[in-house]
């Protein structure tokens, strides 16, 4: 094989030793690998490469231990989000989930209303026959109505009890579930089922007696009561049934139970079933009611002449003031200092000062909050990061967020998800608007006093206390169809005072209040 004269090279799978040429002891590794092919292989061969035993770490040496080094595009790189993860947390602080203290049990600038409901259950577990067993919880939207209890029912409600120096504790019945334990006192142990049911989420009132009850059955007895409790004679029957567990039926946006049916009468009885639930000799029944309807008592269970001890005890949860949402602003934002640093003091009390003039809602005061961060986040990330850098959030940024979120809905939308009352007084503001051809300012009280005349003449309905019609008046402001303001003014007796206005369209309000036959008289 001899090309030209010369011996041409030896292919890696060939040897000297080949077709009997020569000793294998000779021949190179891959030869011997290759042995007994005539042809080369048809893929190429991979090389081996050493690796080290794990690439998690820049630190790692290879099998020979000598120093192994990671290239450069092999590193992780990180992702940046935003200009500054100071924007994230400061956002993440402020939804509405988060919890600004893990120690204590109520709420900020809530500690009164906690002591009310705790006051509440100490009564109703611990003595049977005590008048508090029925609880109805109002206020608007946004207070910490439910976030409250919930936070009630985490600390104050033990699941197990670590080494109780009374021995005799009650064990929970294996047919329940959501059990837990309520120290009655010291060292002295209730087992409770709790049951809490958002009422939204049926499809009919009349489910609620089936649904309480399978919230609380485990779910090897399910299938016996699922079709066996469609009244609240069936409930009872099953309270009594266990006589040492104390059940707490909660009931959330219990006025959606009202709203699900036309038949005023059918839901009104549903309600005073429950509430009358409780008051039932020997049973051991807590009703709890949510509702944001602050006439829901008068409506539904006033016009029953029931006697007073059978009326449910309320707890009214008032707006927050612009210094208690300041206050609650801080001590979540507090939790990281440098995310409180980065707001100007008086762009957040501009912003309290916006949502406390409606419900004092708090969930509206965080997206505005949130908003105003993601604007100083955007200018950060177009501009030069130097100069932005050291910039805050200012009244400018709030003042932005406020347009967008209380001005962007039209009127309809705005009136829509508003109550009978809260229409009717938005209706008694724009007549008066109306029909005062000086448009003088209205204080609040001037507002009232109007209210009461114009219900009085058309006879539609019993106006409300005077605090019940300021709370209105901020949920209207909340809702962005009315404006108070504290205004100083030589036209005020007083010379300083809160004025109120519609800030809705009289013509498109008409055309919405003329959809509701009771609200057709008022303008």
């Amino acid at each position: 094989m001899m090309l030209n004269g010369r011996k041409r090279p030896f292919l890696a799978f060939e040897s000297d030793g080949e077709l009997g040429c020569g000793n294998s002891e000779n021949m190179t590794p891959d030869a011997k690998r290759f042995s007994g092919l005539t042809t080369p292989p048809a893929s190429p061969e991979k090389k081996q490469i050493k690796k080290p035993l794990g690439i998690v770490s820049s630190n790692l040496t290879n099998i020979n231990d000598e120093p192994y080094t990671i290239e450069s595009d092999l590193k992780p790189k990180r992702l940046m989000f935003g200009s500054d993860p100071i924007f994230s947390k400061t956002k993440s602080l402020l939804q509405q989930s988060s919890v600004s203290n893990l120690e204590q049990t109520w709420l900020a600038t809530r500690k009164s209303e906690y002591d009310e409901i705790m006051h509440f259950f100490h009564n109703s577990i611990s003595d049977r026959e005590s008048a508090d067993n029925s609880l109805y919880i109002t206020g608007p939207p946004g207070t910490g109505k439910t976030a409250q209890l919930d936070l009630i029912l985490r600390d104050k409600f033990h699941e197990i009890i670590l080494d109780p120096k009374n021995k005799k504790v009650t064990k929970h019945d294996p047919e329940l579930l959501n059990t837990s334990y309520f120290e009655t006192q010291s060292d002295i142990f209730q087992s409770i089922a709790v049951a809490k049911v958002n009422c939204i989420a049926l499809s009919k009132p009349e489910c609620i007696f089936q649904k309480l009850l399978l919230e609380i059955v485990n779910g090897k007895y399910k299938q016996q009561h699922h079709k066996a409790c469609d009244s609240v004679k069936n409930l009872k029957s099953f309270c009594r049934s266990k006589p040492n567990t104390h059940f707490i039926f909660i009931l959330d946006e219990m006025d959606k139970l009202i709203k699900q049916t036309t038949v005023l009468s059918s839901a009104t009885k549903i309600i005073l079933d429950l509430f009358l639930l409780a008051k039932e000799p020997g049973i051991n029944v807590t009703i709890i009611g949510i509702a944001n309807s602050i006439d829901l008592k008068d409506r539904v269970l006033n016009r029953l002449n029931l006697q007073k001890e059978l009326l449910p005890k309320v707890i009214h949860f008032h707006p927050y003031n612009s210094e208690q949402m300041f206050e609650i602003v801080r001590s979540k934002l507090s939790i990281f200092p440098a995310c409180f640093e980065i707001f100007q003091p008086m762009a957040i009390k501009f912003a309290t000062t916006k949502c406390s003039g409606s419900t004092g809602d708090l969930r509206r005061l965080f997206d505005l909050l949130r908003s105003s961060v993601q604007l100083l986040e955007l200018e950060s990330l177009k501009g030069n990061s130097d100069k932005t850098r050291g910039r805050k959030v200012t009244i400018t940024h709030v003042a932005k967020a406020v347009s967008k979120y209380m001005n962007s809905a039209t009127t309809k939308t705005r009136i829509a998800p508003l109550n009978i009352q809260q229409k009717i007084i938005l209706c008694s503001l724009v007549h008066r608007e109306r029909f005062d051809l000086n448009k003088c300012l209205c204080t609040v009280e001037e507002a009232y006093d109007y209210y009461v005349k114009l219900l009085k003449r058309t006879d539609v309905m019993k106006p409300l206390s005077k605090a019940e019609f300021f709370e209105s008046c901020y949920s209207l402001q909340s809702s962005g169809v009315a404006l108070i303001e504290f205004t100083k003014k030589k036209l005020l007796p007083s010379g300083a005072a809160k004025t109120i206005k519609s800030t809705v369209i009289g013509t498109e309000l008409q055309e919405e209040i003329s959809k509701i036959d009771l609200l057709k008289r008022l303008l």
